[in-house]
């Protein structure tokens, strides 16, 4: 099966995660991803300027693996 994405739907895909703790400091997610402890709230930011690999590297680092 192949599978095509468009910039917005890969943009949508890293929105929609939320990244585990231990790579809040990864250098593609820190100046992009945000966390507030109190009120608890996340949010990305500057995902249109990336590229289309980097956004598909964010988003492989942000999803669990099983």
């Amino acid at each position: 099966m192949i599978l095509m994405l468009t910039r917005k739907d890969l943009v949508n895909l890293v929105r929609g995660c939320s990244p585990p703790v231990e790579v809040f400091d990864h250098p593609l997610v820190k100046p992009h991803y945000e966390y507030c402890d109190h009120p608890q709230r996340q949010y990305w930011t500057g995902l249109e300027q990336m590229t289309e690999a980097e956004l598909w590297t964010l988003y492989l680092i942000c999803v669990p693996r099983t």
